[in-house]
């Protein structure tokens, strides 16, 4: 039993200031392309080519279409992003706890986005767009996560700001590459599917992130669950801030998004 024990590295869950003399800029590469190669291929079939592919099946009902995938992959995002980024931090394995959920959110992602372009009913349609949302916030949620774990607080606004580099070329240049494709919309959703299939394993490369074997286990108690998965009811000003904020953003951009593909 010794002798495992000194095998496993000790645990640490997050760096400290005088740890980290020098800025890992590597992790925010990791995280920048990580971010350009979900956000772009996700905003590119989200703005583009599934308005798009709605208008191939069912033209007559676009608008109600369109408006049903939006608000069920909303719900769905967010339901997976909290569940996902909370498992995340129980996760033990050699290769990390991040590692594993933004490699299997990569191949999920590749695999929903494909059934989507397959899909002829918007029964299956709806299936296929949420499991992809549930999939790409495997991605989303752990991707995130690394600045927390792989940098000392006094490196990461300079580490956030290479990450959002990378997050606003996507955010405008995915729905670019996607109106390349409008005449060719099965193809192009192909190629956003296989794009977001890098993201993770790529990022995954740059940060060679450390085992977590090493991380105390956690029995899956109803206080974990609690713990994991409730917002913060303490000294969480900024964070209902920052919340809210983004809340305002993103339901101001969805609803614009809508109005410009059913008009």
């Amino acid at each position: 039993m010794m002798a495992q024990n000194e095998n496993v590295p000790e645990w640490h869950g997050t760096v400290l200031d005088s740890e980290q003399p020098k800025k890992p800029i590597k992790i925010g590469i990791a995280t920048g392309i990580g971010a350009l190669l979900w956000l772009g291929p996700y905003l590119g079939v989200n703005g583009v080519l599934l308005p798009a592919k709605v208008q191939q099946i069912i033209p007559s009902e676009k608008a109600q279409v369109v408006a049903l995938l939006a608000s069920a992959a909303m719900i769905a995002a967010t339901l997976a992003n909290i569940v996902i980024g909370g498992f995340s931090d129980i996760t033990r394995s050699r290769f990390g706890r991040r590692t594993p959920w933004i490699i299997a959110g990569s191949v999920g992602s590749l695999l929903t986005l494909l059934w989507f372009n397959m899909a002829g009913t918007v029964t299956m349609m709806v299936v296929a767009w949420c499991s992809y949302q549930i999939c790409l916030n495997a991605i989303v949620a752990p991707l995130l996560a690394f600045l927390q774990d792989q940098v000392a607080p006094k490196n990461r606004g300079t580490i956030s700001s290479i990450y959002a580099f990378g997050y606003v070329i996507g955010q405008y240049g995915g729905q670019v590459v996607g109106a390349q494709f409008l005449s060719h919309v099965g193809t192009g959703i192909v190629v956003m599917a296989f794009l977001t299939l890098l993201s993770g394993p790529l990022a995954a490369i740059i940060v060679r992130e450390p085992s977590s074997l090493g991380m105390p286990k956690k029995h899956f108690t109803m206080g974990m669950v609690v713990q994991n998965f409730i917002f913060p009811l303490h000294h969480a000003k900024d964070f209902y801030l920052a919340l809210f904020g983004k809340l305002l953003i993103n339901t101001a951009t969805t609803a614009s998004w809508v109005i410009n593909c059913t008009s």
